[in-house]
């Protein structure tokens, strides 16, 4: 059923609903992506990535990373569609993957510059159990990130 309801991707109408109803907040996260890592070649996680928005906003801002997505729901088949479609038009390569945040993949977390998070914290603390088992965990994966890393959560 979520393939099926995220399904438009290819024709822009599912970015379109999702993104007008909080235009304002995406734009703002992007323009703080944006001026964290213009200009660099980077690398990302995004975790509760849904379908791809974190690299819809990267693309749409002009920027170049390769950011692995992780997202438990059946949304993540969005996120393959959109994978295809930056690959043809953008500097963004999107590798979404299905998992929650307990399912990263330690080399997914090597050599990364950035984690983002949007609008999923309170999904994910209840898949691990409750705030202290997500700030536990978020604890772990900040403690991986080199010094001159971002987080990125917009919630």
């Amino acid at each position: 059923m979520g393939f099926k309801k995220f399904s438009k991707h290819s024709d822009g109408k599912y970015w379109e609903s999702y993104f007008q109803k909080s235009e304002e907040f995406y734009r703002l996260i992007q323009s703080h992506l944006a001026e964290n890592l213009t200009g660099k070649s980077v690398r990302g996680l995004d975790i509760g990535a849904g379908p791809g928005v974190g690299a819809r906003l990267m693309a749409d801002a002009g920027l170049e990373t390769k950011l692995v997505g992780y997202e438990p729901s059946e949304t993540h088949h969005d996120g393959e569609e959109l994978a295809a479609q930056l690959r043809e038009d953008s500097s963004v390569v999107y590798v979404p993957k299905k998992g929650g945040i307990e399912d990263i993949n330690p080399e997914d977390m090597s050599n990364i510059d950035y984690m983002l998070i949007l609008r999923a914290c309170h999904e994910i603390a209840d898949s691990v159990g409750g705030k202290q088992q997500f700030f536990s965990r978020m604890k772990e994966l900040v403690g991986n990130l080199g010094d001159n890393s971002y987080v990125f959560i917009g919630e």
